[in-house]
């Protein structure tokens, strides 16, 4: 073995070993690293906002038909009795104050009592004159000739009374006392009438009633002077301000619901037809309660839940909810207020997530 050769083999002997320490050298920053994002993660970034306790007003949310008021309603009857001659109303229809409603001629018992008051005048106007000729003759006396004037008087006033109830006339024209909604017709044309018979029935625009059907759940909530917004169903028309007028203690049979009456008066009845389905939110009582955002309710199944927050981490919270207004939701248990929950990046959190806050 010449010299360089064995030079050679003393070199791998002697360094050999430091060989692979040296290549190992050369890598632990990258094993380092490695090794740290595998052990942590970076935070997530959420909104949150603090959990409040305001004052709120509680709602019962209802549906309503509109009715007419009964203490509002009126009659157009026949004053005297007749024929139905002429028709010039319908159901439904708005009739004006003055505007006809029907033409009712005379019936022949009508036109033979005329006659007999009339006849009745032209007797009492003779037997009058001829007691004064007598008087003058001093062959009556002061109280004879006074019996005599008041019977011409009584006959007279009969007479008038028929005259204008249009016994006398060819046909007596019904006119609307005041505006109002036919909401019934009871007579047709050609229909013999008795005096003081409807002819038809009125409900007045000015004073409508909304009844309500109320849960019986919801039931005690409610009470006569609370205030209500009447919405209409299938009309961009805002809502109307009013108030219960009144609630029931018997459940329909037909719709297992309580009745509850909303009186609407004055212009604001005009926007309401007859018949009309309404809806309407009841304002029952004020209370204070914790509030927080509607985007940070989650479900697992029926159960609502929230991530709240605390020391940078996320951590979920079960709640139970009272009601939903809005974009807010009132919570009535599993928080306190000033504690804040997750508003943002809520479907990506889970128990202890490690999170970053950030106002919304």
């Amino acid at each position: 073995m010449n010299g360089t050769l064995r030079l050679a083999l003393i070199a791998l002997v002697v360094l050999g070993p430091a060989i692979p320490a040296a290549m190992a050298a050369d890598s632990p920053a990258e094993s380092d690293s490695t090794q740290t994002s595998q052990d942590k993660k970076a935070p997530l970034s959420v909104e949150t906002v603090e959990v409040k306790r305001e004052q709120v007003t509680e709602t019962v949310t209802a549906f309503g038909t509109v009715a007419a008021d009964p203490n509002s309603q009126f009659v157009v009857v026949s004053p005297i009795d007749g024929i139905v001659r002429k028709l010039n109303a319908y159901a439904g229809q708005v009739v004006s104050a003055g505007e006809v409603v029907a033409d009712i001629e005379p019936g022949p018992g009508t036109r033979a009592q005329f006659a007999q008051l009339q006849s009745a005048v032209t007797n009492a106007e003779q037997q009058l004159e001829h007691t004064r000729r007598l008087f003058a003759q001093q062959l009556a006396t002061k109280d004879q000739v006074a019996t005599a004037e008041k019977a011409l008087a009584d006959a007279r006033a009969q007479l008038e009374v028929q005259k204008a109830l249009g016994a006398g006339a060819d046909k007596v024209v019904l006119r609307a006392p005041k505006t109002g909604i036919v909401t019934n017709l009871t007579a047709q044309i050609g229909a013999e009438v008795a005096a003081k018979a409807p002819i038809a029935e009125f409900a007045d625009r000015t004073s409508l009633m909304i009844q309500l059907g109320i849960e019986p759940s919801d039931a005690s909530e409610i009470n006569a002077g609370d205030k209500v917004q009447l919405e209409q169903l299938f009309a961009n028309e805002p809502a109307v301000p009013a108030t219960i007028a009144s609630v029931g203690a018997m459940v329909d049979p037909t719709t297992r619901l309580l009745g509850a009456l909303v009186q609407v008066t004055g212009d604001a009845a005009r926007q309401f037809a007859l018949g009309e389905t309404v809806k309407a939110t009841v304002a029952t009582i004020q209370a204070k309660t914790l509030t927080i955002p509607r985007l940070a309710v989650l479900y697992d199944g029926d159960q609502p839940y929230v991530f709240r927050v605390k020391d940078g981490h996320a951590y979920r919270q079960d709640i139970k909810l009272s009601q939903t207004k809005g974009e807010t939701v009132w919570v009535d248990r599993g928080l306190q207020a000033g504690e804040r929950v997750a508003v943002s990046n809520v479907v990506e959190l889970s128990n202890g997530t490690l999170v970053s806050e950030r106002s919304p």
